[in-house]
């Protein structure tokens, strides 16, 4: 078990974690207790694979970092606003969740809105999102040496800055201007941070403020579900 954590102003703490195993039927109906009936429902839709998995994986992921924070908050706790943005009621933590294929990782804070994105490193048809960028930022991804992974970069930023701008959510990438730390979205400016993770992915943070530092903690999926369910993984 890792130590309890406590957040410092400007302090993100982000949660990394590798699925190595989709869960089974009786795994994923062992956690639906945790989760409220909206929760339940937005997940109706999936097959059990590693979309549902990475759905209900991503929210015990962040109640892991509530439960280790002592913020006396749980999954029922969620709300979304107009736009889609999901926070936690009270708004004295702000997270953001996201997964590629086997990756997921959750960002926590107390010191404003944040958000992250994570994709895997691969071959990308990037002409298919030209129009996503501006002129600049085209140039600097076709004339690097490595076309894919500057793509990526810069996606996960924008997709960052989406994620933490909330009402920006929908709006065409190329609306998002990028700077060297920074993004912009309709005047609106945000800091941005590249973490690194894994040497095969890409990971972006974007927050409203400067951050002091990023405390990442890296779980196992047997640490994960035995945090909150003792007997789950040994089913």
């Amino acid at each position: 078990m890792l130590p309890p954590l406590s957040l410092i102003l400007g302090m993100v703490i982000v949660y990394y974690l590798e699925i190595n195993q989709v869960l089974s039927q009786r795994q994923i109906e062992a956690c639906l207790p945790l989760f409220p009936e909206y929760l339940v429902s937005k997940m109706a839709d999936f097959v059990i694979g590693i979309d549902l998995s990475s759905a209900v994986l991503g929210k015990l992921l962040l109640l892991r970092g509530l439960c280790d924070l002592g913020a006396g908050k749980d999954l029922f706790d969620i709300r979304y606003t107009f736009s889609g943005k999901p926070y936690l009621d009270g708004n004295l933590l702000y997270f953001s969740i996201s997964h590629s294929d086997d990756e997921l990782v959750c960002a926590i804070s107390d010191c404003g809105s944040v958000g992250i994105d994570i994709e895997k490193n691969r071959e990308i048809e990037v002409q298919n999102f030209r129009r996503q960028f501006g002129d600049d930022e085209w140039k600097h991804i076709i004339s690097s040496q490595n076309i894919n992974y500057t793509f990526l970069r810069y996606w996960t930023r924008k997709e960052a800055v989406v994620k933490v701008d909330g009402v920006g959510l929908g709006k065409p990438f190329r609306y998002i201007a990028l700077h060297e730390n920074v993004g912009v979205l309709e005047n609106r400016t945000y800091h941005l941070s590249d973490l690194q993770l894994n040497p095969d992915s890409i990971c972006s943070l974007a927050s409203n403020g400067e951050l002091s530092s990023v405390d990442v903690r890296v779980l196992s999926l047997t640490d994960l579900l035995s945090s909150h369910l003792p007997l789950l993984h040994q089913h």
